[in-house]
């Protein structure tokens, strides 16, 4: 995805246009990428998505290199897009190992400590300094800018003379919120060249892990800039220093962004052109061929400027045509003639027969349900529910009786049957005569039934199961399909067809083979015989003897099954031998209309691309100058502290034209005199302007990279700007982690004599290139150093000493307190901003020192005796340094001193 600030630098230019909601989200989706454009478009209706771009003279953006087979951070190929980098973790470097790479033999490793600081790292030339730049480079990237553009002898003696096995480099770095340190590393073993490396990242904890937006943000914020690289910035042709200017300010999604719009439409216009030459060539296949379908289709299709697409796409899909009206009332039975249709044979296709191993299963379950109530009618159970059923009956008629004559005002009195519900009617039984059936019978009778039921437990649950059994029969006996309720056709005359696979054997055999000529005939004597089959089926329903559905069950299925599969096999050589002809008609009449319904669509899509294009070229220009302001901001002001007695001013930095046109216009003022800045500006001055270029991007608030590696800067500057420079570092490093790495003693010099904070690292390489690093004083030992040398000044007043030697030694301990709170959260996974914002909310050295001791800065009370309980030296080291700045210390300023550094060094293994 571009940067949210082009974004917002288009969308005010499109507002400010007026641009319409249709261009601008083209505008928009193209600006975002292949895919997202062609979203876009199909959500529109237009069908141009990713394909071949257009051949330009322009060469591919950064990122487009990239993702063509550049490295990665993985060894494998590059992530594609422009991912968004704006919640991308914070990532710092906290070391760099290198072995058997470069000039550097057995293995050496560069510390650093993670977070904003400027650490210089100096060493003669040739003594391996430029290697662990070199090394942090091709660990993240897979190459180095230094080499890459050189010839095969140049990039063939990477790998150091003095070591065998395997080469190495490793870097080590903090992600900010995980709590270990992330380890990148690439590896080439003995024998392989330098693009055989095999890179991988590591978390700690996790093993392999993989960032989301590392290998796209190491080419728009690239933090690495050595001193051949810094020189091809500016000194290349006009059209290489627009492209590099390109790279670094992130304007490459405008080139992209009309590189994709220009493609679609391309693609548009081809699209159109290949559907009228396929019209033409169709519509004359279609009026050769003597199918009614072919014939409909072309009638469809014979306006070439507006032909019925919808009618055309319905008869090559077989599909009802649209537009068309249902029927009024249900469409009578079909004509054994109408199977021939494909809708019919295609119904004929779907005619499924319940499968054999179900067909099979319930029969079993219904004899052996069958057997077990003959089995139990021989018990007393059988006794008991035949009993059951007798008083039931009994029941049910005498309450049936009640309830007619409750009903009947004719009825007789209760001699013969009193009016009410339920056992209140008494009447003489139906059976002997004798007995009254009376509600004391009825009650007896119902306690009766009920202690029988108990006693017929098992032939009742027989019985339950014979039901649900009978029930799921039901669901398989499903009455004959619409094809199959044609009337029963006359038996044919002639000889009995030969059984086949297309016909029923037996009694099911109504025809012979299919022919070309007599497929019809077959299929509704076929039809009908199927029907004869299903109606027997069916008419098991009506059945609810178990054993005599069980039989019906299995002598009707196979038949059944039999005469289905030979139907649906004639239909579906019917329907094969009817499609050969049309199927590959229809396929290009299916193709074409498709082809031709996204043209159509294309055509307002296609306004909007070139409408698109037109404001594109039109807006490039306003939306460079927007975007390169902040920046151009920030350069001037860079090159305000760097050009140090230069009598070149520069105004306005411009990116302008296109194609083979395109450049940079650096407005340039020599004295005041406008001038052409490439004649005019030193060697120095050029590249002091290139670096001025390179700092606002690499440190842009959207980077996740929160480092730099500059390698050589100094070259080619004057003292004076090497003093600028220096001043610029160290204001870059106020908010960034910056490591230079330079053979020349004068930006170490200039950081010293400006007490600039920095961390100063000398190389010595010795023989068999054996590098070691050797540590200058850090911050603290700065302190430390200057308190001492104040403590030695003999003329210096006892009285100044004494308040400023208790300074000098509280700002060690101070330095201390907040390295050891920055390594200790930042480790945890906490946020720089965070970290930072606690250490500025301690103000005094007790409350950093409670941070550093107990990451709590409100338990400064406790700090003397925590320091107390390990050594009493320490709590009377800290209360003087703490209280000295106010009263004065009157001790030994020199012992103060020392035990200064024996505290900062205690404090300092806190972390």
């Amino acid at each position: 995805m571009a940067p949210d600030s082009v974004l917002d630098l288009l969308a005010v230019q499109m507002a400010q246009d007026i641009l319409p909601a249709r261009v601008r989200d083209l505008l928009l989706a193209a600006l975002d990428g292949d895919v997202p454009l062609a979203a876009e478009l199909a959500r529109r209706g237009g069908t141009a998505g990713p394909g071949e771009p257009p051949t330009t003279n322009e060469p591919p953006t950064t990122n487009e290199a990239r993702t063509t087979g550049g490295p990665s951070t993985t060894g494998g190929p590059s992530t594609t897009g422009r991912p968004s980098t704006a919640g991308e973790p914070a990532v710092h470097l906290e070391s760099i190992g290198v072995q058997g790479f470069r000039g550097i033999g057995p293995l050496a490793v560069l510390p650093l400590r993670p977070g904003p600081g400027l650490t210089l790292v100096t060493g003669r030339n040739g003594s391996g300094k430029s290697s662990f730049a070199e090394a942090a480079e091709i660990a993240l990237t897979g190459d180095t800018r230094r080499w890459s553009r050189r010839a095969a002898v140049w990039r063939g003696g990477w790998r150091n003379l003095h070591s065998t096995g395997p080469a190495r480099v490793e870097i080590t770095c903090t992600v900010e919120g995980l709590p270990g340190p992330v380890t990148v590393t690439r590896t080439w073993p003995e024998g392989t060249s330098l693009d055989d490396g095999v890179g991988e990242i590591r978390a700690t904890d996790d093993g392999p892990w993989s960032p989301s937006g590392w290998d796209w943000a190491l080419s728009a914020y690239r933090p690495f800039l050595s001193y051949a690289e810094l020189g091809d910035l500016l000194g290349g042709r006009p059209s290489a220093m627009f492209d590099a200017l390109h790279a670094i300010l992130g304007l490459d999604e405008m080139v992209d962004t009309a590189r994709r719009l220009s493609a679609a439409r391309s693609r548009f216009t081809e699209a159109a052109r290949r559907s009228r030459e396929e019209h033409t060539a169709l519509l004359a296949a279609l009026r050769h061929s003597t199918d009614p379908r072919a014939v409909e289709a072309a009638d469809a299709l014979r306006d070439a400027e507006c032909p019925d697409l919808g009618r055309a796409w319905a008869v090559a899909a077989g599909l009802p045509a649209p537009n068309t009206a249902p029927p009024a009332k249900p469409a009578a039975p079909r004509e054994p003639a109408g199977l021939r249709e494909p809708a019919g044979l295609r119904e004929l296709l779907g005619l499924r027969v319940p499968a054999e191993s179900d067909v099979r299963e319930l029969a079993v379950r219904l004899r052996a349900l069958a057997a077990e109530e003959t089995r139990l009618a021989a018990t007393a159970a059988g006794d008991a529910a035949r009993l059951t059923d007798l008083l039931a009956a009994a029941l049910d008629h005498h309450e049936h009786q009640n309830a007619v004559h409750a009903g009947d005002p004719s009825s007789e009195g209760p001699e013969d049957g009193a009016r009410g519900q339920g056992g209140s009617g008494s009447r003489p039984c139906p059976v002997c005569g004798v007995g009254r059936l009376d509600e004391r019978w009825w009650h007896a009778t119902r306690a009766e039934v009920t202690r029988q039921r108990e006693r017929a437990a098992a032939v009742l649950v027989v019985r339950a199961d014979l039901t649900a059994v009978l029930a799921d029969v039901a669901l398989l006996l499903a009455p004959a399909p619409e094809p199959l309720t044609t009337p029963e056709p006359l038996a044919p005359s002639g000889p009995p067809a030969p059984s086949g696979p297309l016909t029923a054997p037996g009694p099911l055999a109504t025809s012979g083979p299919l022919t070309a000529d007599g497929s019809t005939g077959v299929l509704a004597a076929l039809a009908a015989a199927a029907g004869v089959a299903w109606r027997r089926w069916a008419r098991l329903r009506d059945d609810s003897d178990p054993l005599a559905v069980a039989d019906g069950l299995e002598s009707a299925h196979p038949p059944l099954l039999r005469a289905v599969e030979a139907l649906r096999a004639a239909a579906r050589d019917e329907l094969d031998r009817a499609d050969a002809d049309w199927r590959p008609l229809a396929a290009r009449v299916t193709t074409w209309v498709g082809a031709a319904r996204a043209v159509d669509a294309d055509a307002d899509a296609l306004a909007d691309v070139r409408q698109a294009l037109d404001w594109l070229r039109e807006a490039t220009q306003r939306l460079r100058d927007e975007r390169m302001r902040p920046f151009a901001q920030r350069s001037a002001q860079i090159w305000s502290m760097l050009r140090q007695e230069s009598n070149v001013d520069l105004g306005p930095v411009r990116l302008t034209g296109s194609a083979n046109q395109r450049r940079v216009d650096l407005d340039v003022t020599v004295d005041g005199v406008d001038g052409a800045a490439l004649g005019v500006m030193s060697q120095g001055e050029l590249h002091a302007l290139g670096l001025a270029l390179f700092l606002p991007r690499a440190t842009s608030d959207a980077s996740p990279f929160r480092f730099l590696v500059i390698d050589d800067p100094v070259q080619s500057m004057d003292p004076a700007k090497v003093d600028g420079l220096a001043r610029v570092l160290a204001q870059v490093a106020e908010t960034r982690q910056v490591v230079v790495l330079t053979h020349d003693d004068r930006l170490a010099d200039a950081v010293r004599r400006l007490r600039l904070p920095a961390t100063v690292l000398d190389v010595v390489r010795r023989e068999g290139s054996l590098v070691r690093l050797r540590g200058n004083l850090d911050p603290v030992g700065r302190h430390l150093a200057d308190a001492r040398a104040l403590a030695r000044t003999g003329d210096l007043p006892r009285d100044l000493a004494m308040m400023l030697v208790p300074a000098m030694c509280r700002s060690a301990v101070e330095t201390a307190c907040n390295e050891v709170v920055r390594r200790r959260r930042l480790g945890a996974g906490a946020r720089h901003a965070e970290v930072e914002a606690a250490l500025a909310a301690a103000h005094s050295v007790s409350e950093k020192a409670a941070l550093a001791l107990f990451d709590d800065a409100r338990r400064a009370r406790g700090v003397l005796r925590r320091l107390d309980g390990h050594a009493p030296w320490a709590a009377d080291t800290f209360r003087a340094v703490r209280d000295g700045v106010h009263v004065g210390y009157d001790g030994n300023l020199l012992s103060l001193v020392r035990d200064t550094g024996r505290l900062t060094d205690h404090i300092r293994t806190l972390a």
